[in-house]
């Protein structure tokens, strides 16, 4: 009986608690309610969406006066969208409100072809 004794061996265990939500607390995990949803949705295809909205404006401007006037505002949602800080999204407002305001650009979605790009950029942890 002596020999099964010796022949165990202690054995030290250390716990460590892994916080099981997402804040880092210790409640329990719960499924992502619709906020949750929804800010996953408008992060994954915000840019995309925001593009679109800039060939939408685009298609539906008749004259370039309108054209300018509404892709100011596309132009720098599009931009915030992005990720751009505001001098950088003024640019691109103009930029856009040009685009916007140019006859002729109908046949190119460059607003939904540049969110596309930028959301496979950060999808792919592509940064230069």
């Amino acid at each position: 009986m002596a020999k099964s004794e010796e022949s165990r061996e202690v054995l030290e265990v250390e716990v460590e608690r892994l916080p099981l939500s997402e804040e880092g607390g210790a409640g329990p995990a719960r499924a992502p309610g619709p906020g949750e949803a929804a800010r996953r949705a408008h992060r994954a295809l915000g840019p995309v969406l925001a593009g679109v909205l800039v060939d939408v404006v685009d298609a539906a401007t008749v004259t370039p006066l309108l054209g300018l006037a509404l892709g100011l505002p596309a132009g720098y949602y599009l931009a915030r969208q992005l990720g751009l800080e505001r001098g950088s999204s003024l640019r691109m407002a103009a930029i856009v409100a040009l685009y916007c305001g140019v006859p002729g650009t109908l046949g190119l979605p460059l607003g939904t072809l540049t969110g596309a790009y930028v959301r496979l950029r950060q999808a792919f942890g592509s940064e230069g």
